[in-house]
């Protein structure tokens, strides 16, 4: 971990029972997100947040203008888009340079 994500995680460190340990094992994790959409959402931008190294999301549904309020990984310039990949993008500008999360974009191969 660099002087940058010390102090960027700096509140979870101080975490009596998590210090550097466990914010060195969140930046090598990998979760599988499934659904970006009302509940994944948040979700996704809370991992990004703490520091979790990949994030894989998957979600075959596109942004629309009704899920904006409710939705909060996505805005009106996503409409259309895939949500895994609009949540993606989003954690790359939330959480970008110098150290972004490293996000997957996953799409399923089948329609269902």
């Amino acid at each position: 971990m660099d002087d940058h994500q010390l102090l960027q995680f700096s509140r979870h460190i101080m975490l009596p029972d998590f210090d550097v340990e466990g914010q060195e094992k969140l930046l090598q994790a990998s979760i599988l997100l499934i659904g970006a959409g009302g509940l994944g959402s948040p979700i996704a931008l809370y991992l990004g947040a703490a520091g979790v190294g990949t994030l894989t999301i998957v979600d075959d549904d596109q942004v629309d203008t009704s899920n904006l309020q409710r939705q909060i990984a996505h805005r009106t310039a996503d409409v259309g888009v895939n949500k895994a990949e609009s949540a993606m993008l989003l954690q790359v500008h939330s959480f970008g340079s110098p150290h972004p999360p490293n996000p997957v974009l996953g799409r399923p191969s089948a329609q269902t």
